[in-house]
């Protein structure tokens, strides 16, 4: 079954170089526009539950893989388990705009890699236990230097990968969230190379009840897995975007697109 699927081409932003932070945002449709309508969940155990909720709680549509039991109500709605549904992986990824991974990273290759061509994938996994200096390995290795998305987006062979929804726990995720506008509001950050990509996974955090923090391109995903001062960290934006800069600071935060998601 086809699916909307986003692409730097469709709003009229061009990808940025890998390794660099990504472009100001430019001219785009408003923020509500680019909340998915239907996100999918692979993995959907403690994690992709608390997620599956948050989004139903928000009136998006909830993909899991059958596998997963379906989330619960969030609390102070009514009827958002109605928007849960149980799938196929095939359906997940086909009928998703976005699909989140939140299985154990160490399952990714167990995935078909060529289903997800095209997709916008985000990657709220996490490499337990987190990559040590002295592990010579290519793989652990490649980890350390990099993060795990760069390497999901190799396995997965185009699919439009944006680091997110990692840095929190399960019970945080469930329990923090606040409307728009709120005080001292909890910051979640996120890592990618496509501007659009971005966009649309910014404004899905906002409906999930969190500001965005931009760590820079998908390699600045590091900047938020273990072993980071953000990792973990439960702040505003100003401090979460404190921590991130004292991690990894090769490249400069990009904060321009951050007002592009704000009330």
């Amino acid at each position: 079954m086809p699916t909307a699927r986003r692409s730097p081409e469709a709003h009229g932003q061009q990808s940025p170089v890998k390794g660099q932070p990504p472009a100001a945002a430019g001219s785009v449709a408003a923020p509500d526009t680019l909340v998915p309508r239907v996100i999918g969940i692979v993995g959907a155990g403690r994690m992709g539950s608390a997620l599956a909720s948050l989004a139903a709680g928000a009136s998006i549509r909830v993909l899991v893989t059958k596998s997963a039991t379906t989330a619960p109500p969030r609390e102070g709605s009514e009827n958002t388990s109605l928007l849960v549904e149980g799938a196929s992986l095939d359906d997940v990824i086909g009928r998703s705009e976005a699909v989140v991974l939140a299985l154990p990273y160490d399952r990714v290759e167990t995935l078909p890699a060529l289903a997800f061509r095209g997709a916008l994938v985000i990657d709220a996994m996490n490499a337990w236990p987190p990559p040590r200096k002295d592990n010579s390995t290519e793989s652990r290795s490649g980890l350390r230097e990099r993060g795990t998305s760069v390497s999901v987006e190799r396995f997965l062979r185009g699919a439009h990968v944006v680091k997110a929804l990692n840095h929190l726990s399960y019970r945080d995720l469930a329990t923090l969230s606040t409307p728009r506008g709120s005080p001292n509001r909890v910051a979640v950050p996120i890592a990618g190379d496509r501007t659009s990509d971005l966009l649309g996974v910014a404004a899905l955090i906002d409906s999930l009840g969190y500001d965005c923090v931009v760590a820079g391109a998908l390699e600045d995903g590091l900047r938020m897995e273990p072993g980071s001062e953000a990792f973990g960290l439960i702040a505003d934006k100003a401090r979460l975007r404190e921590a991130l800069s004292r991690r990894h600071t090769a490249e400069p935060l990009d904060s321009s697109l951050e007002g592009t998601v704000a009330a």
